[in-house]
């Protein structure tokens, strides 16, 4: 996104920081308890003490969790409206993180993190050069990142996989994730819990459109220790033929990718 646009785009985050993880979600708490077991336990496990940077944290929702759990985190967001939310919410639930305001492309670490995740599309869609971005942030992460690939990226999932393993990530799985909104049926929720790890019968969602639908990709350092990790199920890559043309006939249905 060239400047103005994420001038534009932060300002409209700006506008919403108040309240933004209550309003999104039906039960914020199990939707932040679901992303954190997703961080700690795929791939290379985390323990208290660990070091996580949060990109795009937005309001602090899973920053704040994670913290709780006895990890060290550092947020940042394109929004100052969404930080200072970050912030505020840190005080209130008297946890310990840091929230900055940084763009993922200008964002040079200068410290080590263990792990760097992405939860609010704020990779693959707000990077203008993912390549570049995660190259730089490589260096500084010891054992993993979790980046997250949604319709509106500006690279299909296939180079999105390429990318991570080229920034030096090794053991790179991909694995779908629905977003819950509104409150759904329990029978509905099972559904789609059963569906997210079956990697050819989850893909049918990218097709048919009928529950937002984002891919998340895991990738390693080779020197990462996994005993006691790899608690959450991921596809392997390239994956099958079948799971490759589901993937492309599910690009071309949903037209030419767009960018914001």
């Amino acid at each position: 996104m060239t400047g103005d646009i994420k001038s534009f785009t932060a300002g409209q985050f700006d506008a919403q920081a108040s309240g933004w993880t209550e309003g999104m979600y039906s039960d914020p708490e199990a939707e932040m308890r679901r992303r954190a077991h997703f961080v700690l336990n795929w791939g290379a496990p985390l323990r208290p003490g660990d070091r996580v940077l949060e990109l795009g944290c937005g309001d602090g929702s899973l920053s704040c969790f994670l913290a709780r759990r006895g990890l060290r985190v550092t947020g940042i967001d394109i929004s100052p409206g969404m930080v200072e939310e970050a912030r505020r919410r840190a005080r209130s639930e008297g946890v310990e993180a840091e929230f900055r305001v940084g763009d993922v492309d200008g964002l040079a670490a200068d410290e080590p993190f263990d792990a760097a995740v992405s939860f609010m599309g704020a990779f693959f869609m707000y990077a203008d050069d993912p390549r570049a971005a995660l190259a730089r942030l490589s260096a500084s992460v010891t054992k993993k990142v979790l980046l997250d690939w949604n319709h509106r990226s500006s690279c299909t999932p296939q180079e999105a996989a390429r990318i991570t393993e080229g920034a030096g990530f090794c053991r790179v799985e991909w694995r779908p994730w629905f977003l819950p909104v509104e409150a759904v049926p329990g029978a509905q929720a099972r559904a789609r819990a059963w569906l997210e790890e079956r990697p050819l019968l989850s893909l049918l969602p990218f097709i048919l459109r009928r529950w937002r639908y984002a891919i998340y990709f895991k990738g390693e350092k080779p020197s990462a220790a996994t005993d006691g990790g790899t608690k959450v199920f991921g596809n392997a890559l390239p994956g099958s033929a079948a799971q490759r043309a589901l993937m492309r006939y599910g690009l071309v249905t949903r037209g030419k990718r767009r960018r914001i």
